[in-house]
């Protein structure tokens, strides 16, 4: 199963962090895109279907702790031609626990991704995931490479998105 790393940090505006990786040499935006997230009830860890309009939607499941910090995510990923068909037959056979609505800005460099993440209900995020497999020992430098160049806050935000719409 491929694994990542990643942290998640709540921001009041997405403009310094943008402006900054803008300028970061190496990095380029591959799209902004706006995604759905349908996560479903009874799974082990999360399990959801993404839905991307005008791009590729996804199932994907994942294992990742429900801590702050830097955390190793464990997932698999399927592209789906039919998200709508999906999400019935998903939700006939699981039931929807959360939708996510979230609009996402994607730069890469190296091994890693960087989130704009603007997220209905809940605010703005930024998201480095580093994956592991090809980043191998690299993953935590990296990802403390990319925390100190955008100047994140310390404070990481545990969970997912579907946990943080859920609390009270």
């Amino acid at each position: 199963m491929p694994r990542n790393l990643e942290i998640k940090v709540k921001v009041p505006s997405l403009a310094p962090y943008r402006r900054r990786v803008e300028v970061l040499p190496g990095c380029w935006k591959e799209a902004v895109l706006r995604q759905a997230d349908h996560y479903f009830s009874g799974a082990r860890g999360y399990l959801k279907l993404r839905v991307v309009r005008g791009g590729v939607s996804e199932l994907i499941a994942y294992e990742r702790p429900k801590r702050k910090g830097a955390r190793q995510s464990r997932f698999l990923a399927w592209p789906v031609e039919d998200p709508d068909a999906a999400l019935r037959v998903l939700t006939a056979a699981f039931g929807v626990e959360a939708v996510v609505r979230k609009t996402r800005e994607v730069w890469l460099i190296d091994d890693a991704r960087i989130h704009l993440d603007r997220v209905a209900g809940l605010g703005t995020f930024v998201e480095i995931e580093v994956l592991m497999e090809r980043a191998g020992r690299r993953s935590a430098g990296l990802m403390d490479d990319l925390r100190t160049y955008l100047q994140l806050p310390v404070e990481t935000t545990p969970g997912s998105y579907r946990d943080l719409l859920r609390q009270p």
